[in-house]
């Protein structure tokens, strides 16, 4: 249960949880005591959240008692969430099957693909899984499923680091630097690509925390201690094994021999470079066709309303669920069927979609149920209701987050690179989180809060590609510049594709574990996720360095042309 202070009452609960940490806060109506919860931590920013309420019903209760009690205020009930032990139970079973299939996945790419650089990469993510469950301990975070799922995700990108270190020592070795050589220039040529990509992505999870709130704020804590432990254990704890192992068998790799560069694969791109502009624009239009025609498919979040999940304790049709809902004028309702695991089509559990219910209607719908399907006491799995009023809300804070995200990385890149880096980039970025919306638009894919942490994540995680091929244009500008402009970018791309490809995969590797194995409720997100790496790996490849290209020569010409 949630409870939100306005400024003054955020100064007063500040200084009483700064002083009672550890210790019980009393909560009295008429005299009576209704509720003692432990103070674990003190509560700064007028947001607080009540746990162990019980059942959905004690926690109902609880708010009910809160709203309308003798209070010298009137309480409008904007938002409840709940989840019922049984789910809670499951989603955390499934999160940890995720978890360590996507470990699984993860720690057997980098072995065979890497070898002995792999090894050192996976002791590494072993030592970061330690350090990040140790932060997230110490700072006491109640990890809430998309906490859970921002943790999984952060396996993946935990290894993008190594990847670009390891490609990097690669290039040296074929360069026909020593082993020991080639280790200490990869570090230090990395380190900027690192450095530069990680930054951009915690801009966004900076801005994700800031806007959101309940559990897609949890998603943002957890992913932004994963960052930097990421960075931490690449920059320092990898570098320090590679270099124990230097002059062993283990940094012998065949992958790490030297091979001739492709000049074909270059001559290709500038073709290919032009045919995904044309693709993406096709994308894009019909993607506008669909949101002007069908718009996108909101979920209560953004809409209003209420959704209760429960276990009907049989194998049931639709129909049956209809005709409950029919004499509370509830029959146009939306319904949704939840397999039972995800190798079974059987089915015990409904999604119920309704308009706003109040906490007596709620209370008809579970009673006519229970005489229809004889429910037991944690049959209740979920139940959700949202005020049109915080719908409107995240819709806008939306729309400011992704702005504020977007300022801030052109500001940076700016700084790093140059005014054109920026611009172009955002623009990739943009392309990105349009064609994830095209997508939900055209299937007709719930969008929900979990949504919205998507979009950000992949505005924070596609930059890091297109930094990586940003950076090494900028290196090759002063190493090559007499060669042509076009050849520069265009080599600078086929150098980068390799890491850009590869820490794409094990992202998605750890994605389609959560597809796999996660629950209903994270699906949405994870969607977007898998869709957005794609796009983002595409985008960064064969359109963020063209577009920067073809911007830099036509002002070129244009210079060129006033001079004359």
């Amino acid at each position: 249960m949630a409870l939100e202070f306005n400024a003054e009452g955020a100064r007063k609960f500040a200084e009483a949880t700064e002083k009672l940490v550890g210790q019980q806060i009393a909560i009295y109506l008429d005299e009576e005591l209704i509720s003692a919860p432990v103070v674990t931590t003190a509560i700064t920013d007028g947001q607080a959240i009540i746990e162990g309420a019980g059942t959905l019903e004690e926690a109902g209760t609880l708010a009910l008692q809160l709203r309308t009690g003798a209070l010298p205020v009137q309480l409008e009930e904007l938002e409840i969430r709940g989840v019922g032990p049984q789910l809670g139970r499951d989603s955390l079973d499934r999160s940890i099957r995720a978890g360590l299939a996507g470990l699984v996945l993860v720690v057997l790419f980098m072995l065979i693909y890497y070898r002995g650089y792999g090894l050192m990469a996976n002791i590494a993510l072993i030592v970061y899984g330690a350090i990040v469950l140790a932060v997230l301990a110490a700072l006491n975070v109640t990890l809430t499923l998309p906490g859970i799922a921002g943790l999984i995700l952060s396996l993946g990108m935990a290894v993008d680091a190594n990847i670009v270190i390891f490609e990097r020592i690669k290039e040296e070795l074929r360069n026909g630097h020593t082993v020991r050589t080639a280790v200490e220039v990869g570090f230090a040529r990395a380190f900027r690509a690192i450095l530069d990509s990680n930054v951009t992505t915690l801009i966004a999870t900076a801005v994700l925390f800031y806007f959101a709130t309940g559990p897609v704020r949890g998603f943002a804590v957890t992913l932004s201690v994963g960052i930097l432990a990421s960075m931490f254990t690449a920059v320092v704890l990898t570098r320090y094994l590679l270099r124990l192992a230097v002059g062993t068998m283990l940094l012998k790799s065949p992958q790490m021999t030297q091979r001739a560069d492709s000049n074909k694969a270059v001559r290709k791109l500038p073709a290919l470079a032009k045919a995904a502009v044309v693709l993406s624009v096709l994308i894009i239009l019909a993607g506008v066709v669909s949101l002007f025609v069908q718009g996108l498919n909101y979920s209560i979040d953004f809409t209003g309303g209420t959704i209760i999940q429960l276990n009907l304790g049989r194998p049931f049709t639709l129909d049956e669920v209809r005709e409950v809902l029919q004499p509370l004028d509830l029959e146009g309702s939306t319904l949704q069927k939840v397999a039972t695991d995800n190798f079974s089509e059987e089915s015990h559990e409904v999604i119920i979609k309704t308009p706003e219910l109040t906490a007596q209607e709620q209370e008809k719908l579970l009673a006519a149920f229970k005489e229809r399907f004889d429910l037991s006491e944690d049959a209740v799995l979920r139940l959700d209701k949202v005020g049109a009023v915080v719908g409107s809300e995240l819709q806008r804070q939306a729309l400011i987050a992704l702005l504020l995200a977007g300022i801030g990385m052109i500001i940076y890149i700016t700084v790093r690179f140059e005014f054109r880096f920026a611009i172009t980039a955002t623009l990739a970025l943009l392309h990105n989180a349009f064609i994830v919306i095209t997508f939900f638009s055209l299937f007709g894919w719930e969008v929900n809060s979990t949504f919205i942490a998507a979009i950000l994540t992949i505005v924070g995680y596609s930059i890091n590609d297109t930094i990586v091929v940003y950076d090494r244009i900028r290196e090759n500008l002063k190493l090559k510049a007499k060669e042509g402009l076009a050849e520069i970018v265009f080599g600078s791309i086929k150098q980068s594709l390799t890491r850009c490809l590869n820490t794409s995969v094990t992202t998605l590797l750890v994605l389609l574990t959560l597809l796999f194995f996660g629950g209903v409720t994270i699906r949405p997100f994870v969607v977007a996720m898998l869709i957005g790496v794609v796009i983002g790996t595409y985008a960064s490849i064969l359109l963020a360095g063209p577009l920067w290209l073809w911007w830099k020569e036509w002002r070129d010409k244009r210079l060129a042309l006033k001079k004359a």
